[in-house]
């Protein structure tokens, strides 16, 4: 008996297992720019599931009719790539598809967790990150003195339709090397955020209050009050726990055995019409259990920006000399051809005012770093910030994109008003698969 729908997996380098020859695009698999399964870093998992079976529906918080929703997540992960950063990141996409013959109105989609069901935890967010995560105590049982912590990052949220010219959503295309951009839909992402705990007054019992409480209330209806501010809040302890400013969960409610739950809504879905959610799962290690937090949101926004360039760049990006170079340089990427990594460097040199030389105070320098195809399509952005003078090495991974010609080029402006110098270089490089 040949299983179709069950959970499918292929790891680097496979191209003859049963579960790459009969990869399941039919239920919604991606394959790559080259047709073939979507691989991008080390494995990829892909399964499709459904709430259309009255009697799964078992668990007292979503005994409810089926909503007929069909949902295909693919999972993939990059832990043999240089950036330690993506090495305890996994990727999750959540494709739902309302195959109901009615509408959903007002609907919500949740990230639930059990975040570490045998440890004592602490729960938080960040709002502005899009982030839920969870901390251990102290002394972990399994992590001793320096346990990590974990995390949901919400990379995209569900579309809405607006009509808004001026609204404009990028949405990630797994396997493809440009972002779909869809004109005149804004983003929802995440809208409420709370925690419960096992026999702890205040949960939720049912699915009525679960339903309320996605809306960001409490489950009689009443609003979450942030005692620090006293203001009405839809994110709880959303405070900086190793600062301890704000509202954080530890050390006023000590730490237990919680859930996690990130919402977002509301949401009308039309039978037939789809919503696609993006999430990083993401363990961080800092040098205390506070420490692993501070450390987890610095990670967060490294893989916010390796997703917001489409995962055309996993790469490094390093100040390679402590030099000052005597005039800009952006030198031919090595090796080239490649595939499907290379490296390029440029070089920042100091500032020249009333014709002396001096190092770019930091901030002052506006480097951009930028890939195109042939018909001048943007594929990457390597580098977009400000960076002092010196010399720069950043890694190109090209495993989304197509064999062919590619052009690089390098823009540096100077935001010194003492200063007009600039810089702009093109150079072009080979992708051979």
């Amino acid at each position: 008996m040949i299983l179709i729908f069950k959970v499918y997996k292929i790891i680097k380098g496979d191209s003859i297992s049963n579960d790459y020859i009969n990869w399941p695009v039919n239920q919604g698999a991606y394959l790559d720019s080259s047709n073939k399964p979507f691989l991008p870093g080390t494995q990829t998992v892909f399964y499709s599931m459904t709430d259309g079976y009255p009697e799964s529906h078992i668990n007292y918080l979503g005994r409810t009719a089926p909503m007929k929703a069909q949902v295909q997540v693919t999972n993939w992960c990059y832990n043999d790539y240089p950036p330690t950063e993506l090495r305890n990141v996994i990727f999750s996409e959540f494709k739902i598809v309302n195959k109901n013959s009615l509408p959903w109105n007002n609907a919500f989609i949740t990230i639930w967790s059990d975040e570490n069901s045998y440890e004592q935890i602490a729960i938080g967010c960040d709002s502005i990150l899009n982030l839920g995560y969870a901390y251990c105590m102290p002394n972990s049982s399994q992590y001793g003195t320096t346990p990590p912590a974990f995390s949901f990052l919400l990379l995209k949220g569900a579309e809405v339709y607006t009509g808004n010219p001026n609204d404009t959503v990028y949405s990630f295309i797994p396997g493809r090397s440009q972002r779909r951009v869809r004109v005149g839909y804004k983003e929802i992402k995440m809208s409420s955020f709370f925690t419960y705990q096992n026999a702890t007054p205040g949960g939720p019992t049912n699915y009525r209050q679960v339903y309320t409480m996605m809306h960001g209330f409490k489950n009689d209806g009443s609003n979450w009050i942030n005692p620090v501010t006293n203001n009405v809040t839809k994110f709880n302890f959303s405070g900086d726990p190793e600062s301890g400013s704000g509202w954080n969960q530890y050390p006023v409610y000590g730490y237990g055995n919680r859930r996690l739950v990130m919402n977002i809504g509301g949401l009308n879905i039309n039978p037939g019409d789809t919503q696609t959610i993006v999430v990083a799962q993401i363990v961080s290690q800092g040098n205390n259990n506070l420490n692993s937090v501070t450390k987890l949101k610095q990670d967060a926004l490294y893989v916010k920006n390796v997703f917001n360039n489409n995962f055309t760049t996993v790469g490094i990006k390093n100040n390679i000399s402590s030099e000052i170079p005597n005039g800009f340089s952006l030198s031919q990427n090595y090796p080239n051809p490649f595939n499907p990594t290379t490296k390029i460097n440029y070089k920042l040199p100091a500032s020249r005012q009333g014709g002396q030389i001096t190092n770019y105070p930091r901030g002052e320098a506006s480097v951009s770093l930028k890939v195109f195809d042939v018909l001048g399509n943007e594929v990457a952005a390597l580098v977009n910030e400000k960076q002092n003078a010196g010399s720069y090495e950043v890694e190109f991974d090209g495993s989304n994109l197509p064999s062919g010609i590619y052009f690089y080029r390098l823009l540096v402006r100077s935001s010194n008003s003492l200063s007009t110098e600039g810089f702009s270089d093109t150079k072009r490089m080979i992708l051979v698969k």
